[in-house]
């Protein structure tokens, strides 16, 4: 029995050395990399200098944060695809910029630990167990902060309120049904991503004057409206809902892409003022005649882009001919670059 005990200890030990060999860590790096490389707990059985400053730790299995108290000069702290349940012994990490605890199995945000970083600029919570955005986040430095793919169904009160230097807001896939709350980000949100969720109404964005990229593709909306404030928007994606007429756009004097695929929309109309649109989908419509494709292309003569793939249009043999003739600086049509014969 000894030497079998004996026998297994030893293959531990050998077990344990290949893995460093495998891991071929640099204990004078600031860059640390053990993604991909399993282990029972963070900090443990190798080398964590002080001086690191970016640390990856990507689908190791690790159930816990810890031991890494002494790393004041942490920058970035990667623990993605992991099986962490509780945000903590981040306290002492106060150089932190970015955390990134995509796909884990976080149900609380733990703001009070969060709140220590006050220099954190990104916080990825996406891919999670999260019913409710963190509501009492008090982050003056952070600029994103995503929460992809959780349980949320509502933009909760005070869930904004404390974040003046937010820039981007990602709150795609998840149960919301109502935009709302979003008035303390009237002065920095630049990116607001709504997508695949179930809101039925554009509405309370009138605050978000700065605001440069709206998506709210797969939801429940049946109306373009609420946009009015939005001056300076450049890109606009609306698919996958259930519009049936291009309206309320008039004021998006600044929309370079606009994206309304798959709705239920009939004709190109409402574009008269978009006079910087380069890009225009609308394939997976019900647009039915040339006449209101040639009449949009005298509302908006510069664009570049098209794509109006499986309408009813799409069906005519010469299709892609006409659209041609009638946008003369298309350089795409659905995705493939227009070759122009040498005359």
């Amino acid at each position: 029995m000894d030497q079998n005990g004996s026998s297994q200890t030893d293959n531990l030990q050998n077990n344990d050395k290949r893995e460093e060999n495998t891991l071929n860590i640099d204990p004078e790096s600031e860059y640390l990399d053990l993604s991909h490389h399993p282990h029972a707990a963070m900090g443990v059985g190798y080398p964590v200098g002080a001086h690191v400053t970016d640390m990856d730790l990507t689908n190791c299995r690790i159930k816990k944060i810890e031991n890494i108290d002494h790393l004041i000069n942490l920058k970035r702290l990667c623990v993605r695809q992991n099986l962490i349940t509780t945000v903590e012994n981040l306290k002492k990490l106060v150089s932190m910029e970015n955390l990134d605890l995509y796909d884990n199995q976080i149900s609380q945000p733990n703001e009070e630990e969060l709140n220590h970083l006050t220099n954190l600029k990104i916080l990825d919570l996406s891919f999670n167990r999260l019913r409710h955005p963190a509501t009492k986040l008090k982050l003056d430095q952070l600029e994103e902060l995503y929460y992809v793919n959780n349980k949320i169904k509502e933009m909760d009160d005070g869930a904004f309120e404390h974040l003046p230097k937010l820039v981007l807001l990602e709150l795609g896939s998840n149960r919301i049904r109502q935009i709302k709350n979003l008035e303390p980000l009237s002065n920095t949100l630049k990116e607001l991503w709504l997508g695949t969720n179930k809101i039925t109404k554009l509405e309370n964005l009138s605050s978000l004057t700065n605001i440069v990229r709206l998506s709210l593709q797969s939801n429940r909306l049946t109306k373009i409206e609420g946009l009015e404030s939005l001056v300076n928007l450049e890109e606009l994606y609306l698919s996958e809902n259930g519009i049936e007429k291009m309206e309320g756009l008039h004021t998006l004097k600044n929309l370079k892409i606009l994206d309304v695929a798959q709705n239920q929309i009939t004709k190109l109309e409402g574009l008269e003022e978009l006079t910087q649109l380069e890009e225009l989908w609308a394939n997976s419509n019900q647009i039915g005649s040339f006449e209101t494709v040639d009449s949009a292309s005298r509302m908006i003569p510069q664009i570049t882009c098209v794509f109006l793939s499986h309408n009813p249009i799409a069906k005519d043999t010469q299709y892609k001919r006409k659209i041609q003739l009638i946008f003369p600086k298309l350089i795409q049509i659905d995705g493939f670059p227009i070759v122009r014969s040498l005359q």
